[in-house]
């Protein structure tokens, strides 16, 4: 038992060590092409993004959303203007922002919006506001299906933050020849997804199940972390106990061998995990932010399910 438990520990460090080698690849490769396209981002095949938001309220996280440089980029952020009327004038007052005209979509049943709203200042150009009845995160990211411009989709939630350049990546990579009929995109590195709207509309909208929806023969994956997530309340305090425990026992019932192997594998994650970190914020490498890794690091499976909150 001793040794199947030492195998099984190799395996997982050996998984963990190739996902590492494999992202640092791709991040020195996202490093050659961005230096190599820089200034003339939007000629990349006319690929557009569009960050499609569902609890997106604070004016600071709206304004590092537009952060991303690239030209064909939009974020959408759909808000119940009953619900939460303080966010919604700051957000008008800020991007000083005027009700435009809508026309309804029936390309998605439960795309309902009350009014959209654009920005009078040409800097903010990219930023749209929708107005609509708080339901399902899903139905918000419907509705802002329903008036994204560009041909490719990014949900983002409250705790979603883009890594710098992640769009120039998205459009680079979507770009290519290969990927012409890529359906959906996503990063083993991250828990990040990207959608074709073609593909969102066909399947009558978004949905948990929506990864299965699509044909795996249009999926493709990158290496490359694109969105990370954090929140005030992490702690790893928490993670240290259960780990420290899980060492004891392991000790207790399976012997020195066994406990070598199991902090190896864990000092393997960690490691990975401190090195995506510093890629996503290279001068605030957090402690939350390596936590919020750690939990999702079963992104090194294929996806099953779009749990989206």
């Amino acid at each position: 038992m001793e040794y199947i438990i030492i195998s099984l520990l190799c395996v997982i460090s050996a998984a963990t060590l190739t996902r590492l080698l494999r992202i640092i690849e791709a991040t020195k490769r996202h490093s050659l092409l961005t230096e190599d396209v820089a200034g003339c981002c939007e000629s990349l095949g006319f690929v557009g993004c569009s960050v499609i938001c569902s609890g997106v309220k604070e004016t600071d996280h709206i304004e590092e959303l537009l952060g991303q440089e690239y030209d064909r980029y939009e974020v959408i952020v759909t808000l119940d203007a009953e619900e939460f009327p303080q966010e919604f004038i700051s957000i008008i007052d800020r991007y000083r922002m005027i009700r435009v005209n809508s026309t309804t979509s029936e390309e998605l049943p439960t795309a309902r919006i009350r009014a959209l709203y654009r920005s009078r200042q040409r800097s903010f150009r990219r930023l749209i506001l929708v107005d609509k009845r708080s339901a399902t995160p899903y139905d918000d990211l419907d509705a802002a299906t329903s008036v994204a411009s560009y041909n490719y989709l990014l949900p983002a939630g409250k705790h979603t933050h883009l890594c710098a350049r992640a769009v120039e990546h998205i459009t680079i990579t979507l770009s290519e020849q290969s990927a012409h009929d890529v359906e959906l995109f996503y990063s083993k590195a991250t828990d990040s997804y990207i959608f074709q709207r073609d593909a969102i509309i066909s399947n009558g909208g978004f949905s948990p199940h929506i990864i299965g929806q699509i044909p795996s023969t249009t999926h493709l994956h990158t290496y490359l972390p694109l969105t990370f997530s954090s929140s005030r309340q992490d702690s790893f305090l928490p993670l240290i106990a259960i780990i420290i425990a899980l060492l004891c026992a392991v000790y207790a019932t399976a012997g020195v061998l066994t406990t070598i192997a199991a902090t190896t594998t864990i000092a393997m994650m960690v490691a990975e995990a401190r090195y995506v970190s510093r890629i996503i914020a290279p001068t605030n490498c957090s402690l939350p932010i390596m936590l919020c890794y750690i939990r999702k690091m079963n992104s090194i499976f294929k996806p099953k399910k779009f749990l989206f909150s």
